[in-house]
């Protein structure tokens, strides 16, 4: 998954996947496009249920 996070990413950007429980975090921090250096970075983070973990919550609450 980081690899191609990292395949999709601008070139020189920090990639960092954390899983958190039964969701996994994609954090892409890079350096705006453009000419000159701008005083910021842009930062962007998508979350998404583990993929291990897509149809679990059904099947666990199918006994209560």
């Amino acid at each position: 998954m980081t690899r191609v996070a990292r395949d999709v990413a601008p070139h020189g950007a920090k990639v960092t996947v954390i899983r958190r429980g039964d969701h996994v975090h994609v954090v892409v921090v890079a350096d705006p496009p453009g000419l000159g250096v701008l005083p910021f970075q842009l930062r962007e983070e998508a979350v998404a249920e583990a993929e291990d973990m897509v149809g679990t919550h059904a099947q666990r609450g199918a006994g209560t």
